[in-house]
C-alpha cells in the first residue's frame, strides 16, 4: 500500500508499478506512478542530506 506520493509504510521507500496494488494495471498508469515515486524519492534525499 502506497500514498498519494507513492511512499510506502518504509520511510525512504517509494514503489510503483507492478508492486503496487491497484484496480487498474495499465503501462501508462505504471509510468505515471514511477514520475511520481521519483520526483518524490528524490524531494526526499534533498531533505534528508
Amino acid at each position: 500500500m502506497v500514498n498519494e506520493k507513492m511512499e510506502s509504510s518504509v520511510a525512504g521507500l517509494f514503489v510503483a508499478g507492478d508492486v503496487v496494488n491497484k484496480r487498474l494495471r495499465q503501462l501508462v498508469t505504471a509510468a505515471n506512478d514511477g514520475a511520481i515515486a521519483a520526483q518524490n524519492a528524490l524531494d526526499y534525499i534533498k531533505k534528508n542530506k
